[in-house]
């Protein structure tokens, strides 16, 4: 957590920088035109303009960095990935992935070694399971694929299943 305080201590620092050399440039620009003694209602007007616009660009920055800042200090990189509960159709079935998961685009693959079905066994009556994935080096998205429901005697089900990653 330490340095990410730092990282974002860092950023505001930068966005001061930035902002007080954004200012400081056009402050200094309607000072000249006021001190050359022949500042015109035009230039007022163009340099209100000019104002507005650096008024929403620090704005935008300042909520840039917000956001930044936010996303540094929620950063779960380093926690697994996990979905939402899923409904087997057999109870107390044995769950298994039928392949890797695959990114909602189709351009990733998260393998099978990198994911687990909890609990791989459901109980007797138990019906609910979810995934767990460690997703780390792999690009946020929604991976998608299927769980093998099978009990003895009972033709298997397939089920849709999904987890995202961040």
């Amino acid at each position: 957590m330490a340095s990410q305080l730092a990282d974002v201590a860092e950023g505001y620092a930068k966005l001061a920088s930035t902002l007080a050399k954004e200012w400081g440039g056009h402050v200094s620009k309607v000072a000249e035109k006021l001190e050359a003694g022949s500042y015109s209602a035009n230039e007022a007007v163009a340099d209100l303009a000019s104002t507005t616009l650096v008024v929403g660009k620090s704005w935008f920055l300042i909520a840039s960095e917000a956001l930044d800042a936010v996303a540094i200090l929620t950063d779960s990189k380093d926690l697994p990935a996990e979905s939402s509960p899923f409904v087997s159709p057999l109870p107390g079935a044995t769950l298994a992935l039928t392949g890797p998961l695959v990114s909602a685009f189709g351009t990733d693959v998260l393998p099978v070694d990198r994911v687990t079905v909890i609990p791989s066994t459901l109980d007797p009556g138990q019906t609910e399971f979810f995934l767990r994935a460690d997703a780390t080096g792999y690009p946020g998205s929604v991976y998608e694929g299927e769980v093998a429901a099978s009990v003895p005697g009972v033709p298997s089900a397939i089920i849709d299943v999904r987890i995202p990653v961040q």
